[in-house]
Order: C-alpha cells, then structure tokens, then sequence
C-alpha cells in the first residue's frame, strides 16, 4: 500500500526546490510565513492548501514573493518581478522524487501595515507515489 503524504513532506520538498535555484540564494525563504521579528525585506514564504488524503493526492501551492515597498504604497515592480521570474523560470525545470508542479495562478497583493507588496505564485501540485 502507498505511504499517504504529509503537508509538510510537500512544503519540505518546496523549500529544497526554492533553495536550489542559484539567484534566490541571498532572499530569505520561510515555510509556511515570516516570523513576526524578522527584518528581512525580501523574502519567499510557501505555503500549501488542504492536501487530502484519497488515492490521487493532489492540491495547490502557493509561493508568496514579499518585497519592501519602493515608496508608501508603491510596490517594488522591478525586484517582485525579478524574483518570481527566477521562479517561475526555474521551478518546473527542478526534478522532485516528490511531487509534479504545474503553474496555475500569478497575482499582486499589498500588505500595507507591513509596507510591502507581494506576488502569490500558485502551483498545482500532484504527488508522485
């Protein structure tokens, strides 16, 4: 019979993808969010949704690319795009024993009390058994 996964088996192996991707190498990457104390400016936090436990498991991924604002209000268009581009550009390429990504979703959203805008890449996910 075939091991059912973990949430967090799927964000472990995310965090490895993300941290093979050699330009990513000096943006912080957290599982799950930043922890409140972090100063960091930029950073990646992944996150996944429900993950059920049938035969076919199979659900959604979502990495987050924060980034301080240019301005008040202004979002950093250059360093959100340059980001997510190494991403997107790289993710689908990265072979995991673990999962199948496929790129579904890419959205801006502002987090104004923390000065910050933040690209949500969605991936659908499928686990390999």
């Amino acid at each position: 019979m075939r091991r059912r996964r973990q949430l967090s088996e799927v964000i472990d192996e995310l965090y490895r993808i993300l941290k093979s991707i050699e330009g990513l190498k000096g943006v912080a990457i957290r599982k799950y969010f930043k922890p409140k104390d972090d100063q960091q400016s930029e950073y990646v936090a992944i996150n996944c949704l429900a993950l059920p436990m049938g035969v076919v498991q199979s659900s959604y991924a979502n990495i987050n690319v924060h980034v301080a604002d240019a301005m008040e209000g202004v979002p950093n268009s250059e360093r959100l795009e340059a980001i997510s581009g190494l991403i997107l550009d790289n993710i689908l390429s990265i072979e995991s024993t673990l999962l199948l990504l496929e790129a579904d979703s890419q959205e801006l959203f502002s987090e104004t009390n923390l000065s910050e805008h933040y690209f949500n890449l969605r991936f659908r996910i499928r686990i390999k058994h």
